[in-house]
């Protein structure tokens, strides 16, 4: 009978150990339990990534999926519910959510159990959306869930705010690998329409406080980082930590600089991933740091890696430039999985810490140049450029050709010399060699409404702007012929065109403002500043239009591109705000339906790098026209073009469209 006993009692713990093990959750919600040939399993899911840092937390912490997934065997952390979701297009749905306790997994991470209730946790997005809340709403969550927008009383009450990993039984899919926020995730990718498995790997999820309140924009998808309290800057010293040289054909110096770790950390582009056999890094994109740093002409030859070891490491220069831009084949091996689309980064952080041994040289594999994947502390690296790209200096250098119009921001001079210096937009074609068109305008910065190219010499020609990006490694600005310096009809020359003058880029013609019919009824409308931080003000459209605050730029919204033109609202707000208030605390933007949102006040202060178009930087606008054609109601509004509605004034956030307004009339700052 005892023995019996003893079996029963050892048969629960059993069972108790195997529920434990996965925290009374549905195992098949999580990526672990799928195999790399599976699409949920693939090492691009499994080690995406989530970090929580800020400076209520004693440190910042990395979790890899995987590490996330695996915490559920804590039924403290893990949880398992039903949640609802209404969108602002009046969407209802209903979903069984796998995924973590988003409280305890800060108490878990290193948060102090002392910070104030009301300290601000934002968690971002991989397309650098920001869904802010308190920490008192996330420990004392007070959200509900419902079976249908119309129901007055809740299914489910005081649901916690959760990181989820899985929906009704299935992982959640999403932007990893090539893929970027907005793709399409297919069927054959693991999406299932009836599950809903999307926003993932990595999403937040929280309920309703009534059943007809738009909690989607809540539901932050693509989560990546999450920051509680202030976002806090790693320490570096100024010792010079690489120097980096390039060298021509006969081992003399073209260009050389020494860098810290701090510089590599203050340079815009920023790679984050696993590298070598364990580690997550943070670093400077290799190529872009030293395209942007040296100034050289080559586009051929090697490059020699210089470790801390002694030992050395050559790799051909196709491999750091990769002109057609496709990493789906730059590697790194991970616990017997396979993370894709990796680039070659300068490492200045190791696992959110800054690192102790100087710069990483990581070098994801790519059969053919790298074996395996590298992370190494390295001195020096040595560009040796070899061939004809090796250019000699061209004794044309001070000529000048001039650019204007109105449908490029930086018009002016510029010399044949500084036209080669824009060496990674060096084409050659045949026995030529120049600078791609397309390239060289974008860098001087093209218009959002430029039309019409014109070039200039002993003939003119026109191209349109289509023709330009359908010909953007073919339409050159050559100055080379066989490696020389162009004699005649030089010295620089575009197809049918020598002895190249004048570039004039002309802008389309648009109507940005209310000023004209059906439009000009809008002139009146206001827009309202109210709250405890601020004067009160109110500004009329017409008055925005005429004022100093005005931006007209290309704004990236669901991987599209669009342009707009409105105020900056950060200009409004400095000028009303209180003299003794030198920045806000809160920034609450309110629509005429009276959907509200409030924006990371950094975001609206400091402007936003764009996930769009590399290393642009947007203000966050109250805008008024789109495309040149300015903003009405809706469809049914006069002067409505098929994509001009949402205004007369509508909020417009670089990288977050959930977070736009439409048909804005209050700003409120404070409280």
């Amino acid at each position: 009978m005892k023995k019996k006993k003893f079996i029963i009692v050892l048969g629960i713990m059993c069972i108790a150990v195997l529920l434990g093990a996965c925290g009374n959750v549905n195992k098949s919600a999580l990526h672990i339990n799928y195999g790399e040939d599976e699409n949920y399993g693939s090492g691009d899911y499994v080690f995406s990534t989530v970090t929580i840092t800020g400076d209520e937390l004693h440190s910042e912490k990395v979790f890899s999926v995987k590490e996330l997934e695996e915490l559920t065997s804590d039924e403290s952390l893990a949880y398992e519910g039903t949640y609802s979701m209404l969108t602002r297009g009046s969407i209802f749905s209903q979903h069984k959510m796998t995924g973590l306790k988003l409280y305890e997994l800060l108490l878990y991470a290193g948060l102090d159990v002392k910070a104030d209730k009301d300290t601000k946790v934002r968690i971002i997005s991989a397309d650098g959306y920001a869904s802010i809340l308190s920490l008192d709403e996330i420990k004392e969550s007070m959200d509900n869930t419902y079976s249908s927008m119309e129901d007055k009383e809740p299914a489910g009450e005081n649901v916690p705010v959760i990181v989820a990993f899985g929906s009704d039984g299935l992982p959640l899919t999403g932007p990893v690998g090539s893929k970027v926020p907005g793709d399409e995730i297919t069927e054959e990718e693991g999406y299932s329409q009836n599950e809903e498995n999307v926003g993932g790997p990595v999403r937040l999820i929280a309920g309703q406080k009534s059943s007809d309140e738009f909690n989607a924009p809540d539901n932050a998808k693509w989560v990546r980082k999450i920051i509680v309290g202030d976002e806090v800057d790693l320490s570096y010293d100024d010792k010079t930590a690489l120097t980096i040289t390039a060298k021509d054909e006969e081992g003399n110096t073209v260009d050389q600089g020494s860098f810290t770790c701090g510089e590599l950390a203050a340079f815009n582009g920023t790679e984050e991933n696993y590298y070598g056999k364990k580690n997550w890094y943070k670093g400077a994109n290799l190529w872009q740091f030293v395209a942007s740093n040296l100034d050289f002409a080559s586009r051929e030859g090697t490059v020699k890696f210089l470790y801390n070891d002694g030992s050395s490491q050559v790799i051909d220069m196709e491999y750091f430039r990769n002109v057609k831009g496709d990493f789906s084949k730059y590697t790194v091996a991970k616990e017997g999985l396979t993370i894709t689309n990796i680039k070659p980064a300068l490492g200045y952080a190791v696992n959110g810490e800054a690192s102790q041994r100087g710069v990483y040289a990581l070098l994801p594999a790519v059969k053919g140049y790298v074996k395996t994947s590298t992370a190494k502390p390295v001195s020096a690296i040595e560009i040796n450029l070899k061939g004809d790209a090796a250019l000699s200096e061209n004794p044309y250098g001070s000529s000048l050709i001039t650019i204007d119009g109105d449908g490029v921001k930086k018009s002016g001079d510029i010399t044949v010399s500084e036209l080669e210096s824009y060496n990674d937009l060096m084409v050659t074609s045949g026995s030529q060699r120049g600078i791609s068109l397309a390239g060289f305008l974008e860098a001087r910065g093209l218009a959002i409404d430029a039309e019409k190219i014109t070039i200039e010499g002993d003939t003119t020609v026109k191209y349109t702007m289509d023709q330009l990006h359908k010909n953007k490694d073919k339409l050159l600005l050559v100055t080379r012929q066989d490696g020389n310096a162009i004699d005649e009809g030089g010295p620089v020359k575009c197809e049918d065109v020598n002895s190249v003058t004048d570039i004039h880029v002309e802008a389309k013609e648009g109507q940005w403002t209310h000023r004209e019919k059906p439009y000009k009824r809008y002139l009146k409308s206001t827009l309202k500043l109210s709250g405890s931080e601020v004067n009160s003000a109110k500004y009329t459209l017409k008055e925005l239009e005429n004022s100093e605050y005005t931006v007209k730029d290309t704004f990236g919204s669901s991987a599209g591109i669009d342009g707009y033109q409105g105020v900056a609202l950060k200009k409004i707000i400095q000028d009303n705000l209180k003299s003794e208030i030198d920045k806000p605390t809160k920034i609450t933007v309110i629509g005429e339906d009276g959907y509200e949102t409030e924006l990371a006040v950094d975001d609206v202060w400091n402007g936003i790098d764009s996930q769009y178009q590399q290393g642009e930087h947007r203000d966050v606008i109250i805008a008024y026209s789109l495309d040149g054609e300015p903003l009405v109601k809706n469809k049914k509004a006069a002067g409505f073009t098929g994509e001009n509605g949402f205004g007369p004034m509508r909020l417009v956030v670089e990288n977050q469209i959930s977070k736009w307004v439409k048909n804005v009339v209050q700003i409120k700052i404070g409280e």
